[in-house]
């Protein structure tokens, strides 16, 4: 099974290594566990910070090595401005699996390596691999799921659409309408992520659950209270009056 990541969940595995002896450094991590590095990045802001909430000391776990660049939004910036001039790959899939370093501090800087392209001017359609040949089938496009969240990127529908277009479509084809959502569920992900932190209104919060609706979560509110989108519940009744106002 993929591992599901949140704050809790990067905290306990690095009590975990810091209880095994093994090395915290960003640089290590960054090279021999990129999905934990990049899980810290996005739920705790940094390592640094993703090691403060464990209650460590980040000097007492940080190796200082000089071949280590000092990354900052220029920086980004700069390095992936030069690799478009010397015609280098900037795809995600290359960057992460060749330069796990920059692909980390583009997650920290701007929150995603398709918004470090975008934050440079670059347009990022263009420069996704593009590999038609590649034939997808039902268990294909589940195991790519599995694949994207296993290496840290992103699964959400608008970030899969942007980055990997043709296996967006794929999911489409073969599960129908609303078919990313479904092969999420199929790989044992809820439809969509959850977004609790939503200004509620009596437009977002029909827009919110239309969408829950078109993804095949189930809006009853049994269903909903024993599911990641309890939030909704809450939402409608204080916008609506009531979750049956809510529905109609």
């Amino acid at each position: 099974m993929p591992q599901k990541w949140s704050r809790e969940i990067v905290v306990r595995h690095i009590l975990k290594r810091r209880r095994g002896g093994e090395k915290l450094s960003s640089d290590y991590i960054q090279k021999n566990c990129s999905p934990l590095y990049n899980a810290a990045c996005i739920y705790c802001g940094s390592w640094r910070k993703a090691i403060e909430a464990a209650g460590l000391s980040y000097d007492d776990v940080r190796v200082l090595q000089r071949v280590c660049p000092v990354w900052s939004e220029e920086k980004i910036i700069a390095t992936i401005k030069r690799r478009n001039r010397l015609k280098q790959p900037l795809n995600s899939n290359h960057i992460q699996k060749k330069e796990q370093r920059l692909y980390g501090a583009a997650i920290k800087y701007f929150g995603g390596w398709m918004q470090a392209i975008v934050a440079t001017g670059l347009d990022y359609s263009k420069l996704r691999k593009k590999d038609p040949m590649r034939s997808w089938s039902k268990a294909a496009i589940v195991a790519e799921v599995l694949r994207r969240v296993e290496q840290g990127m992103s699964i959400r529908g608008g970030d899969v659409y942007l980055e990997d277009e043709g296996l967006y479509h794929a999911a489409k084809r073969h599960f129908g309408d609303g078919g990313w959502a479904k092969a999420r569920v199929l790989a044992g992900f809820d439809p969509i992520d959850p977004r609790p932190f939503k200004i509620w209104n009596k437009q977002t919060v029909r827009e919110e659950i239309l969408q829950l609706h078109e993804s095949g979560v189930a809006l009853n509110t049994g269903s909903l209270q024993r599911s990641s989108y309890g939030y909704i519940l809450g939402a409608g009744r204080v916008v609506f009056g009531n979750w049956a106002k809510a529905i109609r």
